[in-house]
């Protein structure tokens, strides 16, 4: 009765994250300085949703994605090579001139996957363990990259504390998974078996939390925003979305899986804003940390709302997959896609 109840809602809750995320933005941005004492638990939060999600993973499973590397390929052309350019070059034509809110943009784009790519993955059944694989690997190779592109794009060198990026990396994604995974098999897989759907509620509820002590903080940034604003507002809507639908275009057209299709549009659309924020407030003027806020205010809601668009509403139409309920072979492995139901 109650795992019933559970699997019910963990579907439930799936269908209407699309709509929950961007009230965890507002009920932050409502709450702003009232709760900013309490913004240091986001970083608990996204621990929580690490481990949440790492319980129902095996250590196999990541030596899998190691062993079939097509869509590492997919992720190192469409986010380390083809994003960074493209959207500079849609910001140079949408926003002529306006040298330091471009820098801004290239900090975004050449900076690390989000943490949170993990959980909307998880949450239309997506790769796990390449979206974990995806975030560590892309976190070790932004401090060395983001220069580079920086240099290479607007002809300014940056300095990025790579050792401060990488402990973020070990307390929000390598520990916590490490212990998901260790609590797993301590348990013989039964975590994963019987208990991960309890789990998956707290997930959830940890990343809305998450997206309240995140937006707390930036209150005042927001608040000085001008009708002046908006183009580049609205270019930072059209590169997150464009970005996510060339991970997901090109995750199909080598015919990668469902699972690993959803993982690349999420890894493609979403950024950890955190280093960009701060390199572009220490380094330079508010215009160029403005394109930053703007992202750290709508990127959920757009990935929430292109999620549901791709992989749940489209199912009517058959955008979301086009493998539906066949077994593929792929890479030397068998793999069963998930059902057109979603269950």
């Amino acid at each position: 009765m109650l795992r019933d109840f559970v699997d019910r809602l963990n579907k439930t809750e799936d269908k209407i994250m699309w709509l929950v995320a961007p009230c965890g933005v507002l009920i932050g941005l409502i709450l702003g300085n009232r709760i900013q004492n309490l913004a240091f638990l986001g970083s608990y939060m996204f621990m929580i949703m690490t481990f949440t999600g790492a319980i129902s993973m095996e250590a196999r499973e990541f030596l899998n994605v190691m062993k079939h590397p097509k869509a590492l390929v997919v992720y190192f052309f469409v986010v380390k090579l083809f994003i960074p350019f493209f959207c500079t070059m849609i910001t140079r034509l949408i926003l002529p001139g306006m040298e330091e809110t471009i820098f801004g943009f290239i900090l975004i784009f050449t900076g690390p996957i989000a943490v949170t790519s993990f959980i909307w993955s998880g949450i239309h059944k997506g790769d796990g363990s390449l979206a974990l694989t995806l975030i560590m690997l892309d976190t070790i190779i932004t401090p060395l990259s983001m220069p580079l592109y920086t240099k290479l794009l607007l002809g300014t060198s940056i300095a990025i504390d790579s050792g401060k990026m990488m402990l973020s990396l070990l307390q929000l994604v390598v520990i916590p998974m490490i212990l998901g995974i260790g609590a797993n098999r301590i348990s013989r897989n039964k975590l994963k078996n019987i208990y991960s759907p309890y789990f998956k509620p707290v997930g959830k509820l940890a990343m809305v939390l998450s997206l309240i002590f995140s937006c707390c903080k930036i209150g005042d940034e927001v608040a000085m925003l001008k009708a002046s604003d908006w183009p580049m507002a609205a270019t930072a809507i059209l590169s997150v979305a464009v970005s996510a639908l060339v991970g997901y275009s090109a995750a199909r057209l080598i015919k990668l899986d469902r699972s690993q299709v959803v993982t690349l549009t999420f890894t493609s659309g979403l950024r950890n804003n955190t280093a960009s924020l701060l390199i572009a407030t220490t380094l330079f003027s508010a215009k160029a940390a403005l394109p930053v806020v703007i992202l750290i205010l709508f990127q959920q809601t757009i990935m929430s709302w292109l999620g549901a668009m791709l992989f749940e509403w489209g199912k009517k139409t058959g955008i979301s997959d086009s493998a539906g309920n066949s077994r593929t072979k792929r890479d030397g492995c068998v793999s069963t896609n998930v059902q057109s139901t979603g269950s």
